[in-house]
């Protein structure tokens, strides 16, 4: 992305703030291998505090000058966060991504810009740093609210930014893949605020109002609209294998906010088994990004902690849809195929861990597959709700997760439970699901006929 390898370099010639930042990140990157399991015995140099301490203290001081402006701050911002997710001090994470949403708000009142942002014209007409500020830097804060919703986050206050409504999606075509990247971004949102806000009623027993019902519809329509305008453009153009991929990632996004929004007012799960074909070009895609990242499927007993740079990167784009496919699509073979990617040593994204996911995931299908049908479906009454994971492993690399059955959702009384589990593989002696299924191939398909779906590749 243009901002680590453009902005950040350029800013830090100029600005001793962002410059010591940066290099606290990079100290940190070295140290670090980036995996939860090694991350709570990793201590941090002196080196690492000494310019961590310098760029704290340098931004206070420009902030102190006439000359200050915004884009210091929040670009200072984004690197603290990004180093506080990288040591999982997830608490400071969330801080600092919450105060470089703080600047934007005010930002946006002293510009007038937060009812102009409602309007298409404004939002396309805006240029120099507001442009920037809003196009670049918002996309990555909100990149750390993701991951911030597996502690969570107050979604009521600190996804207020964001609109109820997709507002960059409409029926026109894409100059640049950039411009089908923002509105993705904006469509992930609104189907985020979506699913947050069916979840509260169907936890307090409140069946979705006709207005309710007009936002889901209105959100999937732009879903139709932006996939319409993506194919569109890949007809048009010419792409670059690197370009091919940067696609790849936006269409993971897309079959898991599609199939979230359609299925979001279902709280026994059955809905998610008309889309079994939108799962499948979902794995499609995100096996095409991880095999474009030559990796190894991880040991249980790997070492990971002698890696010379950290296995880690702030965008959430890979591994929260792989395992949403492994939790939500209840085909056996399909569900096993995302906690198969889910094996490979794939960077950790933000909070987001491979191993810690696939863990998890394993888990649910032991629960679900307690009963099945004849096609070897979970029934409705062992189908989870969900597969809640807190992030901070203790010192002797366990984590807990909680669930709670589809069945007892809104019910006064909750039956929801949780357990613990250790990380790098110590849980249990057989084989795991994973490793049972390893050297299967991704089967591509066709759309299934008849099916409410609107599944291309």
């Amino acid at each position: 992305m243009d901002f680590w390898s453009g902005t950040v370099l350029r800013m830090a010639h100029s600005e001793p703030a962002v410059r010591n930042a940066m290099i606290t990140l990079a100290h940190l990157n070295k140290s670090q291998c980036g995996s939860l399991a090694a991350t709570s015995t990793a201590h941090q140099s002196a080196q690492f505090w000494t310019y961590y301490n310098k760029a704290v203290r340098a931004l206070i001081d420009r902030m102190a000058e006439s000359s200050y402006i915004p884009e210091v701050g929040l670009v200072t911002c984004i690197l603290f966060a990004c180093v506080e997710f990288l040591r999982v001090d997830t608490q400071n994470a969330i801080t600092h991504t919450k105060n470089g949403l703080r600047i934007v708000a005010e930002l946006r009142e002293n510009h007038g810009a937060k009812a102009a942002m409602q309007r298409e014209d404004a939002r396309n007409s805006m240029s120099g740093p507001l442009a920037m500020i809003e196009k670049t830097l918002v996309p990555i804060f909100t990149q750390g609210l993701i991951s911030a919703l597996l502690c969570g986050v107050d979604t009521d206050t600190q996804f207020a930014f964001m609109s109820a409504l997709p507002q960059q999606v409409h029926a026109q075509d894409f100059a640049h893949l950039s411009d089908a990247r923002i509105a993705f971004w904006d469509l992930r949102n609104a189907s985020i605020l979506l699913a947050r806000d069916m979840a509260i009623k169907m936890f307090e027993a409140i069946q979705p109002s006709q207005e309710d019902l007009e936002r889901q519809r209105h959100v999937l329509a732009c879903h139709h609209m932006w996939w319409k305008a993506m194919k569109r453009f890949e007809e048009s153009q010419e792409m670059s294998q690197e370009e091919r991929l940067d696609v790849s990632a936006l269409k993971v996004g897309y079959y898991s906010t599609y199939t979230a929004s359609a299925c979001v007012n279902d709280a026994r799960q059955m809905s998610f088994d008309a889309y079994l074909s939108d799962f499948k070009a979902l794995l499609l895609h995100a096996k095409a990004l991880v095999n474009a990242l030559d990796l190894a499927r991880t040991s249980h007993t790997i070492d990971t902690s002698s890696r010379a740079a950290a296995n880690f990167t702030f965008d959430s784009s890979l591994i929260p849809p792989v395992y949403y496919t492994a939790l939500r699509c209840r085909c056996p073979t399909t569900r096993r195929e995302a906690i198969a990617l889910l094996s490979y040593d794939l960077p950790r994204e933000g909070l987001w861990d491979s191993e810690q996911s696939r863990i998890v995931a394993e888990r649910v299908i032991e629960i679900e597959e307690t009963e099945v049908d004849e096609k070897g479906w979970p029934v409705e009454r062992v189908r989870l709700w969900s597969g809640a994971v807190t992030v901070d492993p203790d010192n002797d690399k366990r984590f807990n997760a909680d669930f709670l059955f589809a069945k007892d959702v809104g019910k006064v009384s909750g039956k929801g439970w949780n357990g613990w589990w250790r990380l790098s593989g110590e849980n249990k002696k057989s084989p795991s699901v994973a490793e049972l299924y390893m050297g299967t191939p991704l089967q591509r398909i066709a759309e299934t006929s008849g099916r409410q779906s609107i599944s291309h590749v």
